[in-house]
């Protein structure tokens, strides 16, 4: 475990952190099953299904410039993501590429640097021209009251969220183009729910939140790792080396949701399938505990489903507790964590067991949760 600062100052900063985020912990993220009719999932209908021959056509007419190619890199790298994440990551390639290019004395690679208006540009115009596909859906009305950006300047009409994944044409074109053989295309992905698509949607965000961390050292996106004789599917992985001396360490991130549409999934199927993937991360942090310090970053949904991971965890491997840190989905948009990464220091929450118990602390005293430009998030 991380040192500790004195009990005092370091207990005044966990409750800080707990009462921050407590009116958060009540509202389910955005990105959580609720009423399946009135959030209506579904395809945009700017999302256009062509054949590979019109695709091929569109290609010789320059439809697909070398630049999208980094873009459908960056959505296919998180399966199901959000358009703040994508930026992020295009833009944490754009940098790294940058320092790269300086060092081997050649040509940066043509990373697009966007923005927001023309991300959702060149994200509209690779969706009408079949390479991504546009899911849209309504979000609860509980966070529908915290949200500003639910709404359009001076309208009162709500919007849709809009989420974007790369078709298999989509991934193959840009495999080819960039001869980037790093992450294969899954076909299950087209067949999931909106309960495993929100899952890795909460993931990217949460990843893109620590894009910006100075202590980032490497980031690897559907990570295997093997234990015994299996393999277990990892969403994403962080290395982190701290300034300064001290240990390295190693971030599993993940997300696990429990609503569901119960007309597809019940709950306690969905129950089930938590406590079997927390059984395959205890066996991932058996492993990697024996190269470095790991930790496993969790996103939720709300505090019933912190509630519902907690008890998982209490019924697979208590020794667990001490690896774990958790968020949920309304605490990261709340803070804006993508945008100020500063915020992540005040987003997590520990456990703390006392007594055969595990209870919920705010999260100190972790040098990866801190930012060089945030002041002292965090630090004891």
């Amino acid at each position: 475990m991380p040192e500790k600062g004195s009990v005092r100052t370091n207990k005044d900063r966990q409750l800080s952190i707990v009462e921050g985020i407590k009116p958060y912990l009540v509202v389910a993220s955005p990105y959580s099953v609720w009423n399946p009719e009135a959030m209506d999932f579904r395809v945009a209908q700017m999302t256009r299904t062509l054949t590979s021959v019109e695709i091929e056509n569109r290609h010789l007419q320059g439809k697909y410039p070398i630049s999208d190619m980094h873009i459908l890199r960056a959505i296919h790298y998180f399966g199901f993501a959000s358009m703040p994440a994508i930026d992020k990551l295009l833009q944490y390639w754009r940098e790294k590429d940058a320092i790269e290019a300086k060092q081997e004395e050649r040509e940066q690679l043509c990373i697009p640097a966007l923005g927001k208006g023309r991300m959702w540009g060149r994200l509209e115009t690779l969706c009408k021209n079949g390479v991504v596909a546009c899911h849209e859906f309504y979000v609860n009305p509980s966070f529908r009251a915290i949200d500003n950006n639910t709404y359009e300047s001076g309208s009162s009409n709500i919007q849709p969220r809009r989420i974007f994944s790369a078709t298999g044409t989509g991934v193959a074109m840009y495999r080819i183009a960039l001869q980037d053989k790093m992450v294969l295309y899954d076909q299950r992905d087209r067949y999931f729910g909106e309960d495993e698509v929100f899952r890795r949607v909460m993931c990217a965000n949460m990843v893109a939140s620590f894009l910006d961390s100075p202590y980032l050292s490497h980031v690897r996106f559907v990570y295997k790792q093997q234990v015994g004789r299996k393999w277990v599917q990892l969403l994403a992985v962080l290395e982190m080396h701290p300034e300064g001396g001290g240990k390295d360490c190693r971030l599993l991130m993940e997300s696990l949701t429990v609503w569901t549409n119960p007309r597809v999934v019940t709950h306690d199927a969905r129950i089930r399938s938590v406590c079997e993937r927390l059984k395959e991360l205890r066996d991932v942090l058996e492993v990697s505990q024996k190269d470095l310090p790991t930790y496993l970053l969790i996103c939720a949904e709300d505090a019933k489903g912190i509630e519902t991971i907690r008890s998982c965890i209490a019924k697979t491997d208590p020794m667990m507790f001490q690896y774990c840190l958790i968020t949920t989905g309304t605490v990261l948009e709340a803070k804006q964590t993508i945008a100020n990464p500063n915020k992540l220091a005040e987003s997590f929450l520990e456990f703390n067991i006392s007594g055969g118990n595990a209870t919920l602390q705010g999260a100190t005293g972790y040098y990866f949760l801190t930012y060089s430009d945030g002041g002292d998030y965090g630090k004891n």
